[in-house]
């Protein structure tokens, strides 16, 4: 985002707003560095992490070095997305701004969104880690994911290895998660080993918590053909 005037007076002489989420995948201590021309200020969940606040040639404010204001570390007290804000000003001449992640000593620089552990997403995205991910090739990523607890709906999915944007994948028309209580045995997908579940159930006499291990899908007190009807429905929309 650009500023209005007065803040936006020149090709030269301008601010700039970067937010975004920023997501950490456990609690903890974190560091950061922005190097910039001119100054800056970076916030995380309205907490002001580091600022350097007067016109410079481009150099690096750290946990060692160049605050105004700030520690440039911010302790995450659990996993999670947290709003963030990066205002930069230029005063005059060239400009530049790099965000990254460094150690406790302000080494290990690591781009936000390159190489570095923590990740911007601009907007506030679920992020579910992954298992078995791999780069297939250019156009593929295979990877297994737990989706128990997602909402039903049409997603959009980015597939993002571990470190960076380098290799990365989504699906063009996204994600359709559908919610469907024909999965009798918790396979993650409504077949013949579901059907099997039903059919041995089949004209039993059902009852509350358990109505026959989920099998009485109409509530009706007996496996019966309404189940079957609301069986083959969720077969069909699984299928889609």
């Amino acid at each position: 985002m650009n500023f209005a005037p007065p803040f936006q007076r020149a090709v030269d002489n301008f601010a700039v707003r970067f937010t975004g989420f920023l997501f950490a995948s456990s609690p903890g201590m974190r560091y950061f560095g922005v190097s910039s021309d001119d100054g800056f200020g970076l916030w995380i969940d309205g907490q002001l992490v580091g600022q350097y606040a007067a016109p410079r040639a481009p150099a690096t404010t750290d946990v060692t070095q160049n605050r105004t204001a700030g520690t440039m570390s911010f302790d995450f007290p659990t996993a999670g997305s947290y709003f963030m804000v990066l205002d930069f000003y230029e005063n005059g001449g060239g400009e530049e701004v790099e965000f990254f992640q460094t150690n406790s000593l302000g080494g290990d620089r690591r781009l936000i969104n390159v190489d570095a552990e923590l990740v911007v997403f601009r907007d506030d995205d679920t992020r579910i880690e992954a298992t078995n991910v791999v780069v297939v090739d250019q156009n593929t990523i295979t990877c297994q994911v737990d989706l128990d607890g997602v909402e039903p709906g049409v997603w959009g999915v980015l597939v993002t290895p571990e470190r960076g944007d380098i290799a990365r994948s989504s699906p063009d028309d996204g994600l359709r998660i559908t919610d469907s209580n024909a999965d009798f045995n918790g396979d993650a997908q409504v077949d013949l080993l579901d059907l099997a579940e039903l059919a041995k159930n089949w004209n039993r006499p059902c009852s509350e918590p358990d109505w026959c291990a989920g099998t009485d899908l109409d509530r009706g007190g007996r496996v019966g053909i309404g189940d079957l009807a609301i069986f083959a429905q969720g077969w069909l929309l699984a299928a889609d």
